[in-house]
């Protein structure tokens, strides 16, 4: 059997989700500090920009493995073509012979 063309991409997806879970938390609690807290606010906003920091590679990374499994399962119904003809010629030839 032929081994897929891209690794499972799951573990992108989960590390987007458990991020984005992460900047929700930081922006609630940015949320609830009070002005008069301003190095915690300042440091609540580098947090989220930290956790933002990679997605555009991570999407990124996301498009090409989508791309490579569309690719992929076009070849297979390429392939699926050629054999659907080759088995309808081959039927052909049978029934030639038979007749």
């Amino acid at each position: 059997m032929k081994k897929w063309p891209i690794p499972y991409t799951c573990p992108d997806i989960n590390l987007l989700i458990k991020r984005l879970q992460n900047i929700e938390f930081e922006a609630e609690a940015g949320l609830k500090m009070s002005e008069e807290n301003i190095d915690d606010i300042k440091a609540t906003f580098q947090e989220i920009l930290n956790e933002l920091n990679g997605f555009e590679s991570i999407l990124e990374d996301l498009r090409y493995s989508n791309s490579s499994l569309r690719d992929w399962g076009e070849n297979f119904i390429e392939q699926v073509y050629l054999l659907e003809q080759e088995v309808d010629d081959l039927q052909s030839q049978v029934t030639d012979l038979s007749v």
